[in-house]
C-alpha cells in the first residue's frame, strides 16, 4: 500500500469475528511469530482496533514492512470444551487465537495535494462502505461494483484481495465490477474482500484508502437485502345499510400479486355484473398514502359516473379479513 510522505493516512484493517468476540492487534513477536521486528518509524502507530495510522513526513520515504497480530478475546468468562473431553476456562483476557496480518507500506514522494479526489483517487457511490456486511449464496454470483475517481491522476486499476475465485472487470473508465461465486464448501462461512484503487500521473502512483467488506455465504440471496414479504390476501367487503332499489351488494376481493417492498397507486374499476335499472356504475379509485412497510391505511374515494337517479345514499363498511402486515428487514448494505 501506497501513501505520500506528507499525507496523513489510516490504514483501516479489517475487524471481524462471528461469535462477536473482541478482536485486537499488536505488533507481532519476533523469531515466535514473525522473522523479524517491523521495525516502522514513529511517524506509524497501532492502535488496538487495528487502525495502522502514518502521519506524514517528508523525511520518511521508503518501503516498510508492517508485521502484525490479530487477536479475538471472549466478552466475558466461557469455558470451552474439547474433542478430549478436557475443559478450559477464559476470561476477557485470555486469547482464543490469533491469526498474523503482514503487509507492505511504501511511502512515496510528497505530492502537492493531500486530499482526496484529486491525486488520491477517492470511492463512489455505489462502492460499499468499509465493513458492509453482503449476503452471497452458494453457486449464485455476487457482484460488487466499485467506483473511483481523481481529477489530477487516472484511476488506472484496482488491486484487489478476496477469496479464491473472485474476477475483476471494468465496466467504466474508474469503474470496476467483481464477481465472486461461492461454493457449496464455503456455504456457512466469512469471507472478506479488500480493494485499493490506483491513481497514474506520469510514473507517480497513488492509492486511494484501503476499504474491505465481508461476504456471508448463506441461504439468502446475494442481491435482496430485505427479507422477501409474503402478503396474505386482503378481502374487503362493501355493503350498502339499505336495500339499493336496483343494485345488489357487491364483494370485492383484493390480492396482491407482487410483495409491497415499492407501493404504486392502484386504480379499481367497479361495475355490478347486472344491468342497473336506474344505478350507474361506479368507479372506486384505491391508492396508498404511504410505502407499505408499516401497512397505513387505505384510502378509497367513491364516484358515481353520472348522478344517481334514485339511489338512496350508500354507507360503505370497509374491513379486512387479516391483522395489517409488518414488514420486516434484514441487515445491511448492499450494493450489489
Amino acid at each position: 500500500m501506497r501513501v505520500p510522505a506528507n499525507c496523513q493516512r489510516d490504514f483501516n484493517l479489517l475487524l471481524f469475528d462471528p461469535d462477536g468476540d473482541m478482536v485486537r492487534c499488536r505488533y507481532a513477536v519476533p523469531t515466535d511469530e514473525c522473522y523479524t521486528s517491523s521495525d516502522l518509524p514513529n511517524d506509524f502507530t497501532l492502535r488496538e482496533n487495528c487502525t495502522l495510522s502514518f502521519w506524514g513526513n517528508s523525511n520518511t520515504t521508503g518501503t516498510y514492512a508492517v508485521q502484525l497480530t490479530m487477536e479475538d478475546f471472549p466478552t466475558q468468562s466461557i469455558s470451552l470444551s474439547y474433542t478430549d473431553g478436557s475443559q478450559s476456562n477464559r476470561t476477557s483476557n485470555d486469547t482464543l487465537c490469533k491469526l498474523p496480518v503482514q503487509f507492505v507500506v511504501r511511502v512515496d514522494p510528497p505530492v502537492t495535494s493531500c486530499m482526496e479526489g484529486l491525486y488520491l483517487p477517492m470511492f463512489l457511490s455505489p462502492t460499499p462502505a468499509q465493513g458492509a456486511l453482503l449476503n452471497a449464496s452458494a453457486d449464485q454470483p455476487l457482484e460488487i461494483t466499485v467506483r473511483a475517481q481523481a481529477t489530477n491522476s487516472t484511476v488506472a486499476e484496482l488491486l484487489v484481495s478476496g477469496p479464491s475465485g473472485i474476477t475483476k472487470n471494468t465496466t467504466d473508465p474508474g469503474e470496476y465490477l467483481l464477481r465472486w461465486t461461492p461454493t457449496e464448501v464455503e456455504e456457512g462461512g466469512y469471507y472478506p474482500v479488500c480493494f485499493i484503487a490506483q491513481g497514474v500521473n506520469n510514473s507517480s502512483k497513488y492509492h486511494s484508502e484501503l476499504r474491505c467488506v465481508i461476504v456471508r455465504v448463506g441461504n439468502t440471496s446475494a442481491i435482496r437485502t430485505t427479507e422477501p414479504i409474503t402478503s396474505p390476501p386482503l378481502t374487503i367487503n362493501l355493503t350498502t345499510t339499505e336495500e339499493p332499489t336496483t343494485s345488489p351488494p357487491l364483494t370485492i376481493n383484493l390480492t396482491t400479486t407482487e410483495e409491497p417492498i415499492t407501493s404504486l397507486p392502484l386504480t379499481i374499476n367497479l361495475t355490478t355484473t347486472e344491468e342497473p335499472t336506474t344505478s350507474p356504475p361506479l368507479t372506486i379509485n384505491l391508492t396508498t398514502t404511504e410505502e407499505p412497510i408499516t401497512s397505513p391505511p387505505l384510502t378509497i374515494n367513491l364516484t358515481t359516473t353520472e348522478e344517481p337517479i334514485t339511489s338512496p345514499p350508500l354507507t360503505i363498511n370497509l374491513t379486512t379479513t387479516e391483522e395489517p402486515i409488518t414488514s420486516t428487514e434484514n441487515l445491511q448494505p448492499l450494493l450489489l
